[in-house]
């Protein structure tokens, strides 16, 4: 509740300097230890649903966010105002995750409304109170800005004019924050002994650092590009989510039903069923139904078993396994 409330305060300050952000937030009120309520923001989706649509390894693809905006976004004014809020929101949240130290930044903390608005939840590691991965610092980039929402805000896969524009943007947004430090410091001065889970007299001196006090507005503006271009070229925020993505797939109960085939509506094992050692397509037949396809005889041959099976796939059916196939071994070169 109070980080909601320090990016509604930031908000207000943006707006009030004629600067729109187009800023997402949510309500949030705490009912006792451990429980309370938040407020749903309809018609969004996480950042990790919409790579996942790519495959496991679509964190590390350009396209799905563009691609994802442009499927709820179809005419070319629709999708122009949708990369609008993109751009906005973005730079937004990249002043606001690192002015207040936000941290455990995985792709299912953040997400992205169908009209293009990008906000973060989860603040449970704040004030750089960072999340370890065993020994190794998860959140190692300033702040969540990758190459798929680059290639959003550029229009593409190379630098444009846009991109400066969202440069500007930030760094005016983080100066009008740095305008108004005081404001921030004595509220969190005021917070440091309500006994709330990360609120010390370290985390004051921690956001009195980030909002660079001995820097002229020139300064800090600069430094603050810095911190973009340092965050852009972060490949680890990437890998991150991917490693996000394999433990969702490993401890999640959807993995299981979605690792199935549609047309083999069960499990097999080699235990139960012998290990596969060759199959081969034998002939093919014409079906209709009522339009006409093909169907292809295989020809499965199984370890202890002499016998050929003959099984029917049509080619959606190939299609279907082979993206099964990519999506459980990202890294294995599979020739379609």
């Amino acid at each position: 509740m109070l980080t909601l409330q320090m990016v509604r305060l930031m908000d207000k300050l943006w707006l009030t300097e004629g600067l729109d952000l187009k800023m997402v937030s949510f309500v949030c009120v705490p009912t006792g230890k451990k429980k309370g309520m938040i407020e749903m923001v309809t018609n969004a989706e996480t950042l990790r649903k919409i790579q996942v649509e790519h495959g496991l390894t679509g964190s590390f693809k350009d396209k799905p966010i563009a691609e994802w905006l442009a499927k709820h976004n179809p005419s070319e004014l629709e999708y122009q105002r949708a990369v609008e809020n993109f751009t906005a929101s973005c730079a937004g949240y990249c002043v606001v995750t690192y002015i207040l130290g936000i941290c455990d930044r995985h792709n299912d903390n953040i997400m992205l409304k169908t009209s293009g608005h990008l906000f973060h939840i989860d603040f449970g590691k704040f004030l750089g109170d960072a999340q370890m991965f065993g020994n190794f610092k998860r959140d190692r980039a300033p702040f969540v800005l990758t190459s798929d929402m680059a290639y959003v805000i550029n229009g593409g896969d190379r630098p444009s004019e846009k991109f400066h524009k969202f440069v500007d943007l930030c760094c005016q947004a983080f100066n009008i924050i740095r305008d108004n430090a005081n404001l921030l410091l004595y509220l969190f001065t005021l917070m440091a002994s309500s006994g709330i889970c990360g609120m010390t007299p370290e985390s004051v001196s921690y956001l009195h650092k980030a909002l660079l006090p001995n820097m002229s507005n020139p300064e800090a503006a600069a430094y603050f590009a810095r911190l973009i271009e340092s965050s852009l070229k972060s490949w680890f925020t990437q890998f991150n989510f991917f490693l996000h993505n394999l433990a969702q797939m490993k401890f999640s109960n959807d993995h299981d039903e979605g690792s199935l085939l549609s047309f083999v509506p069960k499990r097999y094992s080699m235990a139960t069923d012998g290990k596969l050692v060759h199959v081969e397509v034998a002939s093919y037949k014409k079906r209709y139904d009522p339009d006409k396809y093909y169907v292809y005889v295989l020809g499965v041959y199984r370890e202890g078993d002499k016998s050929k099976m003959d099984i029917q796939r049509t080619y959606k059916e190939f299609c279907e396994l082979h993206q099964k196939l990519c999506i459980y071994f990202p890294l294995a070169k599979l020739h379609r």
